[in-house]
């Protein structure tokens, strides 16, 4: 079972989805999720891109190089591109209010997947995808909502898209660097 507005795939039109590992898992559960991830990729043109550490989230565990490559194989079959994370000295004062205003959520992965939507904030559409809808700070709205079953096990589970919003970075950041003062 998959639910989702019925234009998502036009609204998301030439989108960059940045992909948290557990959507990468959510795929390999759900095949309605995984043909929509085809029907986004070849007839709106997103692209879907990640980070070093969900790959590593998403192969970790396996407990044989057979399973390792099959796994492998998927990932690379569904992500379209890794983002090295260069840009992560030029952020400024983003690590210091995001170790504030997301204290109670300890990933590192979360918090590169956030840092990745604040530095590709004016790039156009670009959207965080996750199934963990409460990792996330205030200052990133869920645009969109997408309801999976996943086939073997009927877990319903909820995915946001994410972008994030100026303004309200704006506001927080600012509350932070007062209060410091």
């Amino acid at each position: 079972m998959l639910l989702h507005r019925p234009d998502l795939a036009a609204c998301l039109q030439s989108s960059t989805i940045i992909t948290d590992s557990n959507i990468v898992t959510a795929c390999f559960r759900c095949q309605g999720l995984l043909e929509l991830v085809r029907e986004l990729k070849s007839v709106s043109q997103c692209s879907f891109v990640t980070i070093p550490s969900v790959e590593f989230e998403y192969n970790r565990g396996a407990n044989s190089l057979k399973t390792y490559n099959e796994n492998q194989e998927f990932f690379n079959n569904l992500i379209d591109g890794i983002d090295p994370m260069m840009f992560m000295k030029k952020l400024d004062a983003f690590p210091v209010v995001m170790s504030k205003l997301n204290a109670g959520n300890p990933s590192y992965t979360d918090f590169l997947l956030i840092a990745c939507l604040y530095f590709y904030r004016d790039s156009g559409l670009v959207y965080l995808m996750t199934a963990d809808l409460k990792a996330f700070p205030s200052f990133y709205d869920r645009e969109y909502l997408v309801t999976i079953e996943e086939d073997k096990s009927q877990q319903v589970r909820n995915i946001g898209l994410y972008r994030f919003n100026v303004d309200n970075y704006a506001k927080a950041a600012k509350s932070i660097i007062d209060a410091e003062k």
